[in-house]
């Protein structure tokens, strides 16, 4: 099973979208160039095909510069002509549908210590977890005032149901290309909604709830990588349990916009691969060209001073244990 990510640059770089994607939803744009580069290595640790589908800027970014080892780039996603930024979940439909063979398509604010399990590379369909919160009947209600040519599948849906998109794909491929003609026909009866309603709410209606009442409609099952997830999403950020009890984290929505995640992110790329950390950092200070890889390497010790390192070191360490010597491990309290 092969990995694809997807990065449309457009909506990042649109602080004019109604809900603003600035940075991809990140506090700023270093936590959204974090991410990327983290999600990608860690991938790369258990996947031999991980591949981009992006845009010319965002390989300008993410290939060019930051030299992510993605094992093969496509810049597609620099046809897209005429969709509004707000709907940015666009670009990640149109990946899904070039695809040929069986994917998981993965979200770049997604990390993995360990491969997914086999029912998930075996299923036909697959997504994150079944959502059924009470706000897509609400969003729902909302949108009705925006649009008055909806596919049925909103006009009058069997549920409220939706799929989490943080993980989608599977062997049906087939089944993404009927969607996104779907999705374009929606886009080309739509124009004021995608201008004027809150972008958000309509990129999850469409991504997540429309994709699964479409594949509902024509009969077909998905298998879940959550059995449940609460609302909050907390079981999708446990970093306290990496990599032992827990083997995925997926940021999402508001939690990148949380300083302590931010910056549990900023330590994990800063310990686990320094080097692609200074590359970060040198792109953003603008003083450094990211192609003087023997440069690079001298500079890493300039990371963290000694008295940071140790901390740190010693903070993670535990994750490197087995679990049989984590079960074993004895305390000694200090009497004094």
């Amino acid at each position: 099973m092969k990995i694809i990510q997807s990065f449309w640059s457009l909506p990042s770089q649109d602080s004019n979208t109604v809900s603003n994607r600035i940075n991809s939803g990140w506090l700023d744009e270093s936590y959204n160039l974090l991410s990327w580069t983290f999600s990608c290595l860690k991938f790369r640790e258990f996947y031999n095909q991980v591949e981009l589908t992006t845009d010319l800027y965002g390989k300008e970014i993410l290939i060019d510069r930051l030299r992510l080892p993605y094992t093969a780039i496509s810049t597609e996603l620099e046809n897209i002509r005429g969709v509004n930024p707000n709907l940015w979940s666009f670009g990640k439909i149109y990946t899904y549908s070039l695809q040929k063979q069986p994917f998981i398509h993965a979200d770049g604010d997604i990390y993995l210590w360990g491969r997914f399990p086999g029912r998930i590379h075996r299923a036909e369909l697959v997504a994150q977890h079944l959502e059924d919160y009470p706000y897509y009947e609400k969003f729902l209600k909302e949108l009705y005032k925006y649009a008055s040519i909806l596919p049925v599948e909103f006009r009058a849906p069997g549920n409220f149901h939706a799929v989490n998109a943080g993980i989608m794909g599977g062997r049906d491929y087939a089944f993404f290309q009927k969607f996104f003609l779907k999705v374009i026909d929606f886009v080309a009866k739509n124009e004021k909604l995608l201008v004027e309603f809150h972008s958000s709410k309509l990129n999850i209606l469409v991504e997540q709830f429309y994709l699964f009442q479409v594949a509902s409609g024509l009969g077909k099952k998905f298998d879940f990588l959550f059995a449940n997830v609460s609302a909050n999403f907390m079981e999708c950020l446990r970093f306290n349990l990496i990599p032992h009890k827990e083997k995925f984290i997926h940021t999402i929505g508001t939690a990148k916009k949380d300083i302590v995640i931010c910056k549990q992110i900023e330590n994990l790329l800063k310990y686990e691969y320094p080097e692609h950390y200074i590359k970060i950092r040198m792109l953003l200070n603008n003083s450094y060209h990211i192609k003087n890889e023997s440069n690079l390497r001298n500079k890493s010790l300039l990371i963290w001073n000694e008295e940071e390192r140790k901390y740190y070191s010693n903070l993670v360490k535990w994750r490197t244990f087995a679990s049989n010597q984590l079960y074993s491990i004895k305390f000694v309290l200090n009497k004094s």
